[in-house]
């Protein structure tokens, strides 16, 4: 994932952007062309990259649902590791992984990487009804931002589902004059 922010074509050259100057180590940054760090709401094209991942997590959930269909249920692996955190003397976390691993869903999904790479992480935990819930989080979370200065002076940390929800429905809610800036910030 970029840090920087799309720009609307054809306003890669307009004056208004924020290229962004320098990187962390103070060394020039260059930003390549239709990419910047900010400028006016209706230069930053934020709907491609949520598009782009909603696509993405559609072509994830469904070739897990297929794939999953072809095999007996699995276990999320935080549900087979309850019982290791319920008795660790008795059920040792190598013996919780290999439980998980030896599932024939996963031992399937485990041998085909192309999956793996598409689908990524525990696919069995992952909500598996709410297609559009899943499409929200992927397209929510598809913008760089750890935290939000708004408008008014209120910083806000966007560290969870709801406030990756609040960062991108304010984004949408900005007047097409006002300034959004990608600020790369460290503690």
């Amino acid at each position: 994932m970029t840090c920087e922010l799309l720009v609307v074509p054809p306003h890669e050259d307009d004056p208004r952007l924020i290229p962004g100057a320098k990187a962390l180590s103070g060394e020039p940054r260059k930003v390549p062309p239709g990419l910047c760090d900010g400028g006016p709401r209706a230069l930053l094209d934020l709907d491609t990259p949520r598009t782009r991942a909603a696509a993405g997590a559609r072509r994830a959930f469904e070739a897990w649902q297929e794939f999953a269909s072809a095999h007996p249920p699995g276990r999320a692996f935080g549900a087979i590791r309850v019982r290791h955190v319920a008795d660790p003397e008795n059920y040792a976390q190598a013996q919780a992984v290999e439980d998980y691993r030896t599932q024939p869903v996963i031992a399937a999904y485990l041998d085909h990487p192309e999956l793996e790479e598409l689908v990524g992480g525990d696919p069995i935990a992952r909500p598996s009804e709410d297609l559009e819930g899943l499409l929200r989080h992927a397209m929510d979370s598809a913008l760089p931002s750890n935290a939000l200065l708004t408008l008014d002076g209120c910083w806000l940390d966007i560290a969870n589902a709801d406030r990756r929800c609040y960062f991108n429905d304010y984004l949408d809610a900005l007047p097409v004059d006002a300034c959004a800036v990608r600020v790369l910030y460290h503690g």
